[in-house]
């Protein structure tokens, strides 16, 4: 069945979602599951991808491996994805990272390695594009702009980074798209979900 845990943002590095970070692991039943991260979104920042192997060490995960989707062939990513049993999409730039996906056609496996009952976590953009539609704009910019998304949680449109203030605009988001539900999610905060065919069976609430 597939599970995911969708992020609304935070620090790694200050440990700021420690502990939905500890629950993902608890989702696999091992103490040192292989973990895949994907810097797409922010543009395969090496960087970003060393803190965030030295965050899942210090959380006792040594099998944590990146793969930078503008430079692996598809070969190779469909490999590491294969070997993973928690796939963690990273923050930064939603279409950048929708549209790398889509042009190394990667969703169809993002999809099989969900109905073998893995877990896949997405960090505030990674959450986006997760869901039915995706918000490429910014919550504090003026215009809103909506665009295609992976769909692997149905019937969903992930707003992260979610505070009070931006409450009138989600409710004309939901105006603009009343058969979606729209899944807001504050800083530090997640939700794990199970899904069933099209319908979401199972959402719990996370708090760091």
């Amino acid at each position: 069945m597939p599970k995911f845990v969708l992020i609304g943002g935070g620090d790694i590095s200050l440990g700021e979602t420690a502990n939905i970070d500890r629950f993902t692991i608890s989702l696999i039943g091992n103490e040192n599951p292989n973990i895949l991260f994907f810097p797409t979104a922010a543009h395969d920042n090496v960087e970003y991808a060393n803190l965030f192997r030295e965050y899942y060490l210090s959380l006792g995960c040594s099998e944590t491996n990146s793969c930078f989707v503008q430079k692996e062939n598809t070969v190779d990513i469909l490999e590491k994805i294969r070997k993973a049993e928690i796939i963690y999409l990273g923050g930064g730039q939603t279409s950048l990272l929708i549209n790398l996906f889509d042009k190394k056609k990667l969703v169809s496996a993002l999809k099989e390695f969900s109905m073998e009952g893995k877990v896949i976590v997405g960090m505030s953009a990674g959450a986006i594009a997760l869901g039915e539609t995706a918000l490429l704009s910014e919550l504090d910019e003026q215009e809103e702009v909506f665009g295609h998304s992976w769909g692997l949680i149905p019937e969903t449109i992930c707003v992260p980074h979610y505070q009070q203030k931006y409450q009138n605009k989600i409710d004309r988001f939901r105006e603009r798209y009343p058969g979606q539900n729209i899944l807001t999610i504050k800083e530090k905060q997640a939700y794990f979900i199970e899904t069933s065919g099209t319908k979401i069976i199972k959402r719990i609430l996370i708090n760091d």
